[in-house]
């Protein structure tokens, strides 16, 4: 989760500075509505039911989740105290039950995993012969 945090906030290093810095947050209730922000569904193709939170009217996906996370991660560094419990207080009121139905936080990992390469027979063999040319090339110039 901090790998993926880390790139995002890299990515967008200049967004979320100025973000952070320009922000106060003094209260759950203006750390809630920011968040929410992160989820709205501004997009018309986006009406899929499976990530959509319909009683809340947000669009949630696994990406959106680690944005919010970076920025509360940035929140925090600014000093911000509160951060934590307010992110914590947001995610079991907001997310759980998506979270939950997508794999729990294992969900996010896979989410993130690099997908492995699927290894076929035709594959195999090109490399066994890649690798024996290497080496009778080697051996010629010897």
């Amino acid at each position: 989760m901090g790998r993926i945090c880390t790139e995002i906030e890299e990515n967008n290093m200049e967004f979320f500075r100025v973000i952070c810095d320009n922000l106060k947050i003094e209260t759950f209730e203006q750390f809630e509505y920011i968040a929410k922000q992160v989820f709205v569904n501004d997009d018309e193709d986006h009406n899929d039911d499976d990530n959509n939170n319909n009683n809340n009217n947000m669009f949630v996906t696994w990406g959106r989740i680690a944005t919010l996370l970076t920025f509360c991660g940035k929140m925090g560094e600014q000093g911000n105290a509160n951060v934590p419990c307010w992110t914590v207080r947001f995610v079991d009121r907001y997310l759980e039950d998506w979270i939950k139905r997508h794999d729990g936080w294992d969900g996010f990992v896979d989410f993130f995993s690099p997908t492995p390469m699927p290894v076929s027979k035709p594959m195999i063999v090109g490399l066994g012969i890649i690798g024996l040319l290497c080496i009778i090339t080697m051996l010629k110039n010897k």
